[in-house]
């Protein structure tokens, strides 16, 4: 840990920072959707939760998610309170992006139906657009691919928090989760050094 984030933590009487990444394995071509930072004090009591959730527009960036999971527990502490609600409800979205992913085989294929049944059926995501097959030919071999075309629900990513439990972003003394209290069960108490570690 670096000396600078060190002393902002003792600031705020944190003593430790954990992260954890939550993705949907049911739709694999999403990936990482959510990362999380939690603060403890000494006690390893969780003291404050910050969220950072991924556009399906971006790719996903390791970086990115915590630091900004980080700032927003952080802000969380200073303050001493709770804010950025997770609203599920943007006017000015369009409902569904597209994306297009090479598919080598039937098995992809077969892959691409089961992320559009999932959505649909799994997320009630009912008047989505069916996915296409598209053939491209690469300019300079010539040679053909395929592709589909697939539409993503915008909201997804903020529905999957809201199914973890997540409502805000930023939170002061926040109720853990059930997946929340199984990642810190994993924390113990070393017996060579007699500080708080993480087995993991």
């Amino acid at each position: 840990m670096k000396p600078k984030t060190k002393a902002l933590l003792e600031q705020v009487g944190a003593t430790k920072v954990k992260f954890y990444e939550i993705d949907e394995s049911r739709i694999p071509f999403i990936g990482t959707v959510l990362t999380v930072c939690l603060l403890l004090d000494e006690t390893n009591q969780v003291i404050s939760r910050g969220v950072s959730i991924k556009s399906v527009l971006d790719s996903y960036s390791r970086k990115t998610g915590k630091d900004k999971a980080f700032r927003r527990a952080l802000t969380a502490l200073f303050k001493k309170s709770s804010g950025l609600p997770i609203n599920l409800k943007r006017d000015n979205w369009k409902k569904y992006c597209k994306k297009m992913i090479k598919i080598r085989d039937k098995e992809d294929l077969n892959k691409i139906q089961e992320c559009d049944d999932a959505l649909r059926h799994t997320y009630g995501f009912l008047d989505m657009p069916q996915f296409e097959i598209c053939t491209k030919t690469t300019y300079k071999s010539g040679k053909e691919k395929s592709v589909v075309k697939v539409y993503i629900p915008r909201a997804l990513p903020l529905i999957i928090a809201t199914n973890f439990d997540l409502i805000f972003k930023s939170v002061y003394h926040p109720v853990l989760t059930i997946l929340e209290k199984d990642f810190l069960s994993k924390i113990e108490v070393c017996k060579t050094c007699d500080e708080p570690c993480c087995t993991s």
